[in-house]
């Protein structure tokens, strides 16, 4: 199994650069490739299950690139991508900045209403010498304690709105300095890193190197020290939530490969083990997971059923993968159709995003949003609206299709 894949994924992945070069429908299938490459080395050939979760992950690759290619043999994102290179940047009208101001003032507020009705940020509790035992039950009870506070209306604002905005005013090299770098700042990463989930920290750092990417200013040497400045953070929070022994840079190391390579991969094939035994549910999971957004609605419990039978307690959620989502709701059918319909998606935002101007907060906003898209080979539904993509595609939206409101 694991020799075809590395074969079937190499031809996949040749074929998709060469129509797409370093775009959103490419990096969709590195991430792809982590998440089911992992996946794959813990399959147990003797498990019905696990063979079939192997097809299933094949056909999706294969639909997946059928798709792309495609696609671009009626729209060239390559050759698209070479004339948007050629485009000179133009920074956002005063109204598109203003607009920025208005959403990272707004998203400020919202992040400080948050932790003060919240009580404590994890992050500071580090320096008040907090046992690990209680930062990590805080961490939990940030978004699964017994008072609802709507940590996922408050993300929209403090994971996704605030750090986009700050970057956007930041790119666009506005006056007002003092108050972008002393009190905007601080609250953005204080906001990220508040909770305890270290992982936002970094989706954010990654979405910015690809924002400098599409503005032609990204360098190597100019990412090492922020880059180890990040994982740093990432090594003490890992620490002090338990997840590592001693804080050291073999230990950090050791915490982030497994992070990204190991943890979540184990855990989504038990999700798939438990699901494969369980009726399909034709789009009713979905349909929960996307109810379960407004408040006092109780959404899809899968992930807190299987983290329940590892952990022994249902206080978490057990990663599922796109892939067991998909099957789980449509079965295999619905995989072969998903996985079709999502390159198209990615392709077409891509073809889109590249034709029109090079207008810096654009660039920041659909960086963002080829970020969270690209790693979408885990979660369900739900994802797109609990990491805020469905929020910029709209904002987007407005501000740069809405022609009047980036106009001078």
């Amino acid at each position: 199994m694991i020799f075809s894949f590395l074969l079937s994924f190499l031809i996949c992945i040749y074929l998709t650069y060469r129509a797409v070069k370093n775009t959103l429908p490419f990096f969709y299938l590195i991430f792809f490739f982590i998440m089911y490459m992992g996946t794959i080395l813990n399959l147990d050939s003797n498990l019905e299950s696990d063979i079939y979760y192997f097809l299933l992950i094949a056909c999706f690759l294969f639909f997946y690139t059928f798709t792309t290619i495609l696609f671009n043999t009626r729209f060239s994102i390559s050759k698209k991508l070479k004339e948007y290179k050629l485009i000179p940047v133009q920074y956002d009208s005063k109204r598109a900045i203003q607009i920025f101001w208005c959403l990272a003032i707004l998203s400020s507020f919202l992040t400080l209403l948050y932790f003060y009705l919240l009580g404590y940020n994890v992050f500071l509790l580090v320096f008040n010498d907090f046992s690990a035992a209680d930062i990590t039950t805080a961490r939990v009870n940030s978004y699964s304690g017994e008072t609802y506070f709507a940590p996922g209306y408050f993300n929209q604002f403090k994971n996704v709105l605030l750090p986009v905005s700050v970057i956007a005013l930041i790119s666009n090299k506005v006056k007002s300095k003092k108050v972008l770098y002393l009190v905007l700042v601080p609250i953005a990463f204080f906001g990220l890193v508040g909770t305890g989930q270290r992982a936002f920290l970094m989706y954010t750092f990654v979405s910015f190197q690809l924002s400098s990417y599409y503005l032609d200013k990204f360098k190597v040497r100019s990412i090492v020290i922020p880059s180890l400045f990040i994982v740093f953070i990432f090594g003490v929070g890992s620490f002090f939530l338990g997840r590592t022994d001693e804080l050291s840079a073999g230990s950090i190391l050791e915490n982030l490969l497994a992070r990204i390579f190991i943890i979540e991969q184990q855990d989504s094939l038990r999700t798939f083990q438990y699901l494969y035994d369980i009726p399909i549910t034709y789009g009713y999971d979905w349909f929960r997971g996307i109810i379960g957004i407004f408040p006092g609605i109780k959404g899809s419990e899968i992930q807190h059923i299987v983290f329940g039978l590892i952990h022994g307690t249902e206080r978490g959620t057990a990663s599922i993968s796109f892939i067991g989502s998909i099957y789980h709701n449509f079965g295999l059918v619905g995989v072969i159709l998903i996985s079709s319909l999502l390159a198209f998606f990615l392709n077409k935002i891509t073809y889109e995003f590249l034709r029109r101007k090079k207008i810096v907060g654009n660039i920041v906003i659909f960086s963002f949003i080829t970020f969270y898209m690209a790693i979408y080979s885990a979660g369900d539904i739900v994802f797109l609206f609990n990491k805020g993509v469905i929020l910029l595609i709209i904002i987007s939206y407005f501000i740069y299709k809405v022609r009047l409101l980036w106009k001078p």
